[in-house]
């Protein structure tokens, strides 16, 4: 509900798919610069595959940078 450019958000237990209504590219390299790695499935959509053994410290850290980075993707489009 934040985010207005997100479209949809689906996934399976740790595996997450956010469907964005842009494509993703800008935010996969904004990620790699802030140390996440995120992967993509088709032009618009980031994969989430975090590895089972998370920590609830590095969850965090990846939902807050993602959400910094979202919101700079938000600011270039206008949205």
């Amino acid at each position: 509900e934040k985010h207005k450019i997100i479209r949809e958000i689906r996934g399976k237990g740790l595996m997450i798919g956010v469907e964005l209504k842009f494509e993703v590219k800008d935010i996969l390299m904004d990620g790699i610069k802030n140390g996440i790695l995120l992967l993509y499935s088709g032009r618009n959509i980031i994969r989430l595959l975090p590895p089972l053994v998370i920590s609830e410290d590095d969850i965090t850290k990846v939902l807050e940078t993602l959400d910094v980075l979202i919101t700079a993707e938000e600011k270039r489009k206008n949205v």
